[in-house]
Formats: C-alpha cells, sequence, structure tokens
C-alpha cells in the first residue's frame, strides 16, 4: 500500500495494480491540496476502509474495473456513497454488467474513465469528484440536523407537527385530537422552534425529509 497524505487533508483512494496511476494521482494531489493512497486489491482498500479509515476524508475512489470484478463479492465491496471514478476499457466497461457489477455501479455517483487518458482527464474527473462530495458531504450534514432536531420532539408535539403538516387547521387538529385550539397552537409553536421551520411550508418540507430519512433506517 503507498500512502500519501497529511492529517487533516482529503484523500484519494486509487485501487489498482498499476503504479503509474497511482503516482499520477499522487502528483496531482500534491498540486490540488489532497492525499492519496493506493491500494492492489478491493479487498485490501476495504479493510482500511473498515479499520482506519474517517469517511469524512475520503472525497473519491479510483477503481480498477477489472480490479473490482475480481474480487468475490464484488457487489458488498467498496459500497458506500463517495464518489468514484471506475478505470478501465471501453470494452470492460460494457461488460460490467456480465461480471455482476450493474447493480453496483448504478448504486453511487460514479464515472468511467477508459485508459488510455490524460493528465489532464484524470485531474478533471478527481476535480468534479471533489465538488460532487462537497455536494454530498453537506446534503449528509443536512440529513444528519433534521434527525437530531426531531429526535427533540415530543409524542404530542411530532403528532400536531405531522397534521400540520398534512395541511389540517388549527381548529381541525383541536378536534382531531380532542385539546384546546390553544395547546394546539402552543405545541405548534414549540415543534416549528425545535425543528428549525421558519413556515408552514417549510414544517412540510422537514417533514418530508424526515420521513424519507426514517423509512431507510
Amino acid at each position: 500500500m503507498t500512502t500519501h497524505q497529511d492529517n487533516n487533508e482529503k484523500i484519494a483512494l486509487v485501487v489498482d495494480d498499476d503504479i503509474a496511476l497511482g503516482k499520477a494521482v499522487g502528483r496531482i494531489g500534491q498540486q490540488e491540496g489532497f492525499g492519496m493512497r493506493s491500494f492492489t486489491s478491493c479487498d485490501e482498500a476495504q479493510a482500511w476502509l473498515d479499520g482506519s479509515a474517517d469517511p469524512q476524508q475520503v472525497f473519491c475512489m479510483l477503481v480498477s474495473i477489472s480490479q473490482l470484478a475480481a474480487t468475490e463479492h464484488a457487489q458488498y465491496t467498496l459500497r458506500s456513497h463517495i464518489p468514484r471514478i471506475y478505470i478501465g476499457s471501453s470494452l470492460t466497461g460494457a461488460q460490467a454488467g456480465v461480471a455482476g457489477l450493474g447493480s453496483l455501479l448504478k448504486s453511487a455517483p460514479f464515472r468511467v474513465m477508459d485508459r488510455p487518458f490524460s493528465m489532464a482527464t484524470l485531474r478533471r474527473n478527481l476535480r468534479d469528484a471533489m465538488v460532487e462530495h462537497q455536494r454530498l458531504e453537506g446534503l449528509h450534514t443536512d440529513n444528519r440536523q433534521v434527525m437530531q432536531r426531531f429526535a427533540e420532539l415530543t409524542p404530542r408535539q411530532m403528532e400536531i407537527g405531522a397534521l400540520v403538516a398534512q395541511g389540517l387547521s388549527n381548529p381541525e387538529i383541536a378536534q382531531r385530537l380532542g385539546i384546546s385550539v390553544k395547546t394546539v397552537k402552543t405545541h405548534r409553536g414549540l415543534t416549528m422552534q425545535k425543528t428549525g421551520a421558519a413556515s408552514i411550508a417549510d414544517l412540510v418540507r422537514l417533514f418530508d425529509v424526515y420521513l424519507r430519512l426514517s423509512a431507510r433506517s
């Protein structure tokens, strides 16, 4: 395994037995301000990801399709939302589905870079991956904040907030739950305060995000 990395910088993982690719990524990384770790197999990279990696540092994985196809359990290997660049030829890329990799290629942001490629193409793909990583990182942070805020709601606040998000008025909610309109207003205000909703429309959006995220877990 080849390493080029400072403690706090972003990292590109290279999974390929082509030493030249690792060197090229390392040179670009020195110029662009990111580190690089090079592995000769997917299993080796996965062991590092499972054992010692900070997921927030890894912004991109460059993975040889031939290495991926040679992995016994490829469909479970390197499965993450980290942007990926698959390295291969047009032929191996077209045959990825035959190798049992079709579902994996659809599971995360990716692009295929055919050999041979120029340093300019490699640099462009790495920059695009960094931009995509930053977008996904921001989305992940936003989603985590939504879940944390909703965790602070009491069962009654969650119930009333959900009914508000469904479009019910305060009197309708009061009648359905058998409580006073004043109580509904109090709980609704606390729900909006705890979730950070700036308006009813914003509360509806946040409830949609919360329900979608909850369904995944």
